[in-house]
């Protein structure tokens, strides 16, 4: 064989490997492009969501379909459960405040950090898009006067456009199941003349606000098919 017909080989070869690659790759993102997760952890209010809740559960599940080997599209649905926090001020006008809900819906953009199949571990970022609705149980007291609106309300319930994003750390136990450990940011963006009520529960210790902020800090499984 002479060293032009090695040469040859070997440049096909090479090429032939080349264009394998992203075959290979879309033709494992073609076999298995849906996946589904579902977690659990406990969810932590941050800033001015802080003042009238406690630290919670949380509870949530998602749908993605891969658009590319390390690109997926997601919608994911959410719930976080709050205790009311106590107040403690002398001009608190209720011991406390209402137990409450935080009811994320939304989409968004997932990618993979690390390269597919490289190894079992794997780091994902998403962001998305959505609303959340802010539900609480009657106040603890009785109805409140909410001072900018003047109407007399018996609890709180609005629905408000919402921010996210988040980083996972998964570990690939089967083919097709990883499990994970994950962070969420939530931003939901309120009306602070609707959320003025919750200032009347304690004057001192409670604001108006614009918005609201919580971390979910979860496991969970997913499942590829």
């Amino acid at each position: 064989m002479t060293n032009r017909t090695r040469s040859f080989g070997a440049a096909l070869g090479l090429a032939f490997i080349v264009a394998l690659a992203p075959v290979d790759a879309h033709a494992q993102m073609a076999e298995k492009p849906f996946s589904v997760d579902a977690r659990g952890g406990i969810a932590v209010p941050v800033g001015d969501l802080g003042d009238v809740a406690d630290v919670g559960p949380t509870f949530g599940a998602g749908v993605a379909y891969r658009i590319h080997p390390r690109v997926s599209i997601r919608a994911d649905a959410d719930l976080e459960l709050y205790g009311g926090a106590d107040f403690e001020a002398a001009s608190a006008e209720q011991a406390s405040a209402p137990d409450l809900s935080l009811w994320h819906l939304g989409g968004g953009v997932e990618y993979d950090v690390t390269r597919v199949g490289a190894s079992r571990w794997n780091v994902t970022a998403n962001l998305g898009l959505g609303a959340t609705t802010i539900d609480t149980d009657p106040f603890v007291e009785g109805p409140v006067e909410n001072p900018e609106t003047g109407e007399t309300e018996v609890d709180f319930n609005a629905t408000y456009f919402t921010a996210s994003g988040g980083l996972r750390l998964g570990y690939r136990v089967h083919e097709r199941v990883d499990v994970y450990g994950g962070a969420q940011l939530f931003m939901t963006f309120a009306d602070e003349e609707e959320t003025a009520v919750f200032s009347v529960l304690s004057p001192t210790e409670v604001n108006a606000f614009d918005r609201t902020t919580s971390v979910p800090l979860t496991l969970g499984v997913r499942l590829t098919f």
